[in-house]
């Protein structure tokens, strides 16, 4: 899958969460593919803490 697919897959999937459910991770624990800027500024925009290697 492209990496950038990836994050706006997983912005989707936050937001369908907190609509359906009202909850919001304290953390995202993922692997490389997710440690670009984009993923990471999304989880501190959403003050969500990363715990994701950062891909350089």
């Amino acid at each position: 899958m492209v990496r950038q697919a990836e994050v706006g897959l997983t912005k989707t999937m936050l937001d369908r969460v907190k609509a359906k459910f009202d909850l919001r991770p304290e953390l995202l624990i993922a692997d490389a593919a997710y440690g670009t800027g984009p993923m990471l500024g999304c989880l501190v925009d959403r003050k969500i803490a990363p715990h994701i290697p950062v891909f350089d």
